[in-house]
């Protein structure tokens, strides 16, 4: 009998080899030399008592035996005694290992001191004798399976409670009741607004929520969101979806809300090298069409401009991204991907569908209680193949028979057919064609009728925007330098995007280790909300926040942002921020321009005359935009040329 002592990682421990064994060796691997017993007990001594977890091995076999080990070395350690020298296992289980390998001391100094056991031979053929019977009717006894997980579930505890991260507080929020957590205190609609009073309630700009395993993060200042969406960028960049959302209806495939990895940095890549800053000629062209058309049917039928805005916008995205002639109404393209989007920014509001919250509800078969929005997932996931694939089949149609106009789909195609693309960008096409009307769309829609609504409830504001246009267009339509000389439409546009912000709560992040911040602890895995609506209503910085006024970002008459810049904001932050803003910041600019150019707007009146004063309401979703048609006059200006043709 000879002693032997080895260092696994930095962890010294003295091992008793009795009996006869095979040579030992520090070029061999441990489950060589003392077998798969030996590898698992070192492996979990390491990963739970030096506090620096290591990933175990994917193929992993344990019972009793093993268990055993792990449970006793675990609850010695917990009581700050060295494990017994007298306690010894069943050997009837291992844990099967890959290679670990150790170093060998022949001198150790100050080493702990470890059980005694006997060897195992690699053919996991134990050696009879005294060692392995003290505890052989203990493993027969035990299921193995049920103990297992028990020890697994301790050491998981042990090792959270051992964490320095793990004894900071959560951040402050509503009381959590066992098992449903914070359930009962989610808001149905409107969650901006109350994730914004519990930061005044609990006096802090982070605030924990969690419902049914689902944690929630809530970020109410800038600081913060910068602080750890922009500085930590590495830990808070990655998205997680509802589970209806990326596994039932099939979402995963969608950019915006993939996990931060190669799948989503090769498909950002891909939009950047179609959609770059400096790569105008797809979009800017498809703008000044669809601007025309825009303008005309606004002097046809004035008192549809919500519809027209929407048809227009949508009608831009598709020709785009896919070359493909548009209906000058109704057409099926336009609408169905208006309504996808309406639907899935329904979808990503946490608690939408019980199955997020109770995921065994979707083991039970549809008719059962408590089942109902299995056939709204079924009709869901048909109405987002329908998105994807219906357009993408009409451009292929159409750049075979010669149809096709630019767009990203013939572009692609294109280089596809000489060879600039490898097999894996190839197998992207038709994810990014779809991409891009969810990418800009509604954003766009719903900054545009918000400017509608906000020059009809302060024509204050219209006067001055439309007397700096008129300064500099002098009728005509805009161009991209006209831009430059107009620093109050420019003020006006940011102050819409505050007012009514198209994302209230931004786009939840994902963070993908625990954080501390502000002696707070961030768990892994949580939900980071970035809400929004809490800087732009935060009167200390944007005092009476109800009120529209672009002088906000004014000084001297010239463009000056000197806090939170609300365009900054709604496009993103950090690595997720929008490859597209300066598509959308394009489009808005020169729909805004242009109808200040060309239409005087001002609120209609009823039967006795009397002003209307539409109100602000808007829709209930992640992204939000005017719910309710208003009604206003957007006659032509008489001093104004008419829209061109």
């Amino acid at each position: 009998m000879h002693d032997v002592t080895w260092t696994l990682l930095g962890s010294r421990i003295r091992l008793r080899d009795e009996g006869k064994s095979h040579a030992l060796s520090s070029a061999t691997p441990v489950h060589e030399r003392h077998g798969p017993v030996l590898a698992s007990v070192l492996s979990l001594y390491h990963t739970f008592l030096s506090k620096k977890p290591t990933r175990l091995p994917s193929h992993t076999l344990l019972v009793s035996e093993s268990a055993l080990w792990a449970w006793h070395i675990l609850y010695m350690a917990e009581q700050s005694r060295p494990p017994l020298s007298s306690f010894l296992p069943s050997a009837r289980g291992y844990l099967e290992c890959s290679s670990v390998e150790l170093r060998r001391h022949e001198r150790p100094r100050d080493i702990t001191a470890c059980p005694s056991f006997g060897p195992m031979y690699p053919s996991r053929t134990p050696i009879r004798g005294s060692l392995f019977r003290a505890l052989d009717s203990i493993g027969l006894f035990i299921n193995s399976i049920y103990f297992v997980s028990a020890v697994f579930l301790s050491a998981l505890l042990y090792w959270l409670r051992s964490s320095p991260r793990s004894k900071l507080p959560l951040p402050p929020g509503p009381r959590k009741l066992p098992l449903i957590g914070n359930l009962l205190d989610f808001p149905v609609d409107l969650q901006w607004l109350t994730f914004m009073k519990w930061g005044q309630d609990y006096e802090s700009d982070v605030i924990h929520v969690e419902a049914a395993g689902l944690s929630l993060v809530i970020l109410n200042s800038h600081e913060a969101m910068t602080d750890l969406l922009e500085k930590r960028s590495a830990m808070y960049s990655s998205r997680s979806l509802p589970r209806s959302v990326a596994e039932l209806i099939g979402w995963n495939w969608l950019m915006v809300a993939m996990p931060y990895g190669d799948g989503w940095k090769e498909k950002r890549r891909l939009f950047a090298k179609y959609f770059h800053p400096s790569e105008t000629s797809l979009h800017r062209a498809r703008e000044t069409q669809q601007l025309h058309i825009l303008l005309n049917r606004l002097m046809n039928e004035p008192e549809g401009f919500l519809k027209h805005i929407r048809y227009t916008v949508g009608s831009m995205a598709i020709t785009m991204a896919y070359g493909i002639k548009i209906q000058e109404t109704h057409d099926p393209n336009v609408e169905r991907a208006e309504n996808t989007i309406v639907n899935l920014s329904k979808c990503f509001i946490p608690g939408t569908f019980l199955v997020d919250t109770f995921r065994w509800l979707r083991y039970f078969p549809e008719g059962f209680p408590g089942t109902g929005w299995k056939g709204k997932i079924r009709d869901l996931q048909r109405e987002m193949y329908d998105f994807m694939d219906l357009p993408f089949k009409a451009a292929l149609d159409a750049i075979a028979k010669g149809t096709s106009t630019d767009s990203f789909v013939s572009r692609f195609q294109q280089d596809i057919n000489e060879g600039r693309l490898s097999p894996e960008e190839q197998r992207l096409v038709k994810d990014m064609a779809a991409q891009i009307f969810i990418a800009g769309a509604e954003t766009i829609v719903s900054t545009i009728s918000t400017f509608f609504l906000a020059i009809v409830l302060f024509p204050d504001v219209l006067k001055k925007a439309q007397a700096e246009v008129d300064r500099v267009l002098k009728g005509r339509l805009s161009e991209d330098d006209d831009i430059m000389f107009m620093p109050y439409l420019n003020a006006l546009l940011k102050e819409v995007m505050r007012w009514q912000p198209v994302l209230p709560m931004g786009m939840f992040h994902s963070v993908i280790c625990d954080d501390e911040y502000k002696g707070y602890r961030i768990p892994l895995g949580s939900l980071v909300v970035p809400n929004v609506w809490s800087i732009f209503y935060n009167p200390e910085i944007f005092p009476e926040p109800e009120q529209l006024r672009p002088e906000r970002f004014l000084e001297d008459g010239k463009l000056h942002v000197s806090g939170p810049d609300p365009t900054e904001i709604n496009f993103g932050f950090g690595r997720r921020a929008c490859p597209g803003r300066h598509i959308g910041e394009s489009m808005t600019f020169h729909v805004a321009a242009s109808v200040l150019s060309m239409f005087d707007i001002t609120r209609t009146q009823d039967a006795n005359g009397n002003l209307i004063i539409p109100p602000a309401d808007y829709s209930n979703g992640i992204a939000r935009w005017p719910g309710n048609p208003f009604r206003s006059n957007v006659p032509s200006s008489p001093d104004h040329k008419t829209p061109p043709t």
